[in-house]
């Protein structure tokens, strides 16, 4: 029994122990810079249906662009990132809905509240309140 105590008293450090500062990657929104393909979006649970030929442009300063490869506009859409997550506004003066981001790999799955008024959405996936986006980043042009 002792001996299972001493072994219990060795290990507690190693398990509460906090994973050094240089092992983990800050959360700061600038791991979304650049020009994203749209592959999927849902908006409210329904598919949406005009993805091929649209990018997302993210740029320094909060700076986002939704860039169509099809008549070569571009339209503001809104969306600041940080390390709480992403806030996006129909006007700058308005209220944020609240979502989350995550990027693994190359590919950006982006997740809002589709009402400002709504609570930040804690699941991936499509639902009825909110919009949800797959991206594959795009390689920087030459």
């Amino acid at each position: 029994m002792r001996t299972l105590l001493v072994m219990a008293a060795l290990a507690a450090p190693l398990v509460a122990a906090p994973v050094p500062r240089s092992l983990t990657k800050p959360r700061d929104g600038t791991e979304v810079l650049g020009t994203w393909q749209l592959v999927r979006y849902d908006i409210k649970g329904l598919p949406g249906g005009f993805a091929e030929g649209v990018a997302y442009r993210f740029e320094p300063g909060g700076g986002s662009f939704a860039v169509y490869s099809n008549n070569g506009g571009e339209t503001p859409l809104g969306y600041t990132f940080d390390a709480d997550g992403v806030e996006w506004r129909t006007r700058p003066d308005a209220k944020p809905a609240l979502g989350s981001y995550k990027v693994e790999g190359d590919t950006l799955y982006l997740i809002h509240a589709y009402d400002p008024t709504d609570p930040r959405p804690t699941a991936f996936a499509p639902g009825e309140r909110v919009f949800y986006a797959e991206l594959r980043r795009k390689p920087p042009a030459k």
